[in-house]
């Protein structure tokens, strides 16, 4: 519906998040719509809308969960059948997978398994890695066929010029975050968007797949940290920990973790970055 005035605010709050829609008409007489989202806004609460089939027409993010994972297999070939697994569950979900790039390791696997599922795969990779012919130590995933090189091309590829710059993007095009095993990268990444939610610049699931048990140890640290005093017990929930699921079906209790999450009550610091920042998206804080 176009605005009746010459500039129009509408405000909607859907599921007690405010959303502010601005219309205005620019010199070339065409309606621009400005989507704001004031973060936190004084009433907010977790809405998880984002993840389930009833989603509603406005949403605070994209229908897109990350998946962070290595660049390589790992020595066990149930690591790969799981991320492969995971990969297919988003796509058979209608949830897109945004992922570092490149067709190394656990990486290369989901988002091959989703893309070949029907799903949206974007690909974000900085220029440096590209350059040099991918990260990671092990093979790169081979095409057996033309069918099989089809699925590659139709993942978009985004190309960055920094690390900070790739992990902004793929934060920003994902709604949520899944936590597969990897290394030193695959660490940094999931305990940094844990503590964007701890921090109020986002309020999103991070899911944690402990796979063989890969997770245990950061498992016990959190659960230290609570006991010794340096992590708020609801701060706890700020992660999911996803131990095997009873069926074996990792990839649909990955789906319902995603649909499922909401932080306890009194979690993160409800922080209101977009005062300080002249975008007023609180991503800038990063």
């Amino acid at each position: 519906m176009l605005p009746r005035a010459k500039d129009e605010i509408t405000q909607v709050v859907a599921s007690n998040v405010l959303v502010v829609l601005m219309y205005r008409r620019d010199p070339r007489k065409k309606w621009i719509l400005t989507l704001t989202v004031p973060y936190p806004a004084p009433s907010l609460t977790y809405n998880n809308s984002l993840f389930k089939p009833e989603m509603s027409e406005i949403t605070v993010s994209p229908n897109a969960a990350c998946v962070y994972c290595g660049s390589s297999p790992g020595t066990s070939a149930e690591y790969m059948q799981v991320a492969e697994a995971v990969g297919i569950a988003l796509a058979q979900a209608e949830i897109g997978l945004v992922y570092g790039g490149g067709r190394r390791g656990l990486m290369a696997g989901a988002a091959f398994a989703c893309a070949r599922a029907g799903g949206k795969v974007t690909g974000v990779l900085p220029q440096a890695i590209k350059a040099s012919g991918g990260e990671g130590i092990g093979p790169i995933l081979a095409s057996n066929n033309n069918e099989d090189e089809a699925v590659w091309a139709r993942m978009e590829s985004i190309v960055v010029q920094s690390m900070h710059e790739r992990k902004r993007t793929m934060a920003m095009r994902s709604g949520g975050f899944i936590g597969l095993p990897g290394g030193y990268g695959t660490f940094e990444e999931v305990l940094e968007v844990i503590t964007w939610n701890q921090l109020g610049i986002h309020l999103k699931p991070v899911v944690i797949i402990n796979v063989r048990g890969y997770y245990e140890p950061l498992k016990l640290l959190i659960e230290n940290g609570v006991r010794e005093g340096f992590i708020k017990p609801a701060n706890a929930s700020l992660v999911t920990i996803l131990d095997p699921p009873a069926n074996g079906d990792w990839g649909q209790a990955v789906i319902q973790a995603l649909r499922t999450w909401k932080p306890d009550d009194g979690a993160g610091y409800k922080l209101n970055w977009g005062q300080t920042q002249p975008s007023k998206d609180s991503m800038d804080a990063i």
